[in-house]
């Protein structure tokens, strides 16, 4: 087993890395490449990656509890099997990954919800005259998850 706990793996190239069973819980991947690899069994539990690609990756019974990953790319991604309870998804694609048997999707987080006003800051459960936020950047406020600038383009 690969321990990366709590690595900072900010813009790394991962590209075609064999990390199965890895334990990636708590890391940074802010940015990084994952496209290609293998990462079976791994454990991603409350790691970060803002606008990372995991494009074409195979990543069956991954666990993603807790992981923060907005605005960040599965594009043809394997994800049979994984489980996606309590995790932030805001502006994550997935376009034409696989979803097979995924386990609790419907627990992870989505959308934001602003204020009718704008002047309360950001909320996760749906209330009456909020509006519904499906991308990461809101001008005016600062959060972890907008530190990031640009997307990564298809490769």
């Amino acid at each position: 087993m690969i321990d990366l706990r709590g690595a900072d793996l900010s813009e790394a190239n991962l590209r075609g890395a064999i990390l199965v069973k890895a334990d990636l819980s708590r890391a940074c991947l802010y940015r990084a490449d994952f496209g290609g690899a293998i990462c079976d069994a791994a454990d991603f539990s409350m790691s970060y990656a803002k606008c990372t690609s995991f494009k074409d990756a195979t990543m069956r019974v991954c666990s993603f509890r807790g992981a923060n990953y907005k605005n960040s790319f599965f594009w043809g991604t394997n994800l049979w099997g994984s489980d996606f309870r309590g995790a932030f998804m805001l502006g994550t694609v997935f376009d034409g990954a696989n979803l097979a048997r995924v386990k609790n999707l419907h627990h992870a987080l989505f959308f934001w919800y602003r204020s009718p006003d704008g002047l309360q800051g950001p909320i996760y459960e749906p209330r009456e005259g909020y509006v519904k936020l499906v991308a990461s950047a809101l001008p005016g406020y600062s959060f972890q998850e907008n530190a990031g600038t640009g997307r990564l383009e298809r490769k």
